[in-house]
């Protein structure tokens, strides 16, 4: 077991071949189709197992470091998602949230400098992650510092590319700064 939450649990497989994570979203009841209806399970909607799936495509076909997604899956009843499933390949690299108190100061300094760095290059790319969280960010140290995959965008969306603020750029930063200054204090 990896995660578990109210609709949805991440669990490793491991074969000969490799080390896979399968991401199960379960909506069992009515209730549950009917209180996501509009985002994410409602007969239009695309569930986040297919949202996520696209966003690590995006991050990796434009060179940002991204587990390599595998399958999404739907299973509907009556039009509504009743499950999800998103399958990836492992990515060396250990959460964020979880590294920072591994750290000491200088680490956390730089470690901190290159998730700031990546948030900088994914919106100058016209990314807008809408759950950029340490705890969705996998990070592996490297000769020059740190290399940061992202993980878990279901909410992304995508602007014309280039140097601009706006609110969807304004809320990524507002969500993570707080987490980093946690830890470190601010560049």
């Amino acid at each position: 077991m990896i995660t578990d939450h109210r609709t949805s649990f991440v669990r490793a497989h491991s074969s000969a071949s490799g080390t896979v994570y399968a991401k199960t979203y379960e909506y069992q009841t009515w209730g549950s189709r009917l209180r996501d209806f509009g985002r994410r399970t409602g007969p239009c909607a695309a569930p986040r197992a297919v949202r996520e799936f696209a966003a690590l495509q995006w991050l990796r076909n434009h060179g940002f470091a991204a587990p390599t997604p595998l399958v999404a899956a739907v299973a509907r009843s009556a039009g509504f998602v009743t499950q999800a499933l998103l399958v990836t390949a492992a990515w060396a690299g250990k959460p964020a949230d979880a590294l920072f108190p591994t750290l000491d100061a200088p680490e956390r300094r730089t470690l901190r400098a290159a998730i700031e760095d990546l948030l900088h290059a994914l919106h100058a790319q016209g990314f807008r992650d809408g759950n950029f969280d340490l705890r969705n960010l996998l990070a592996s140290p490297t000769a020059s510092g740190w290399r940061i995959a992202k993980l878990d965008s279901p909410r992304f969306r995508l602007v014309t590319p280039g140097p601009r603020r706006d609110a969807l750029a304004a809320a990524d930063w507002r969500r993570v700064t707080p987490q980093l200054d946690a830890w470190t204090s601010p560049r």
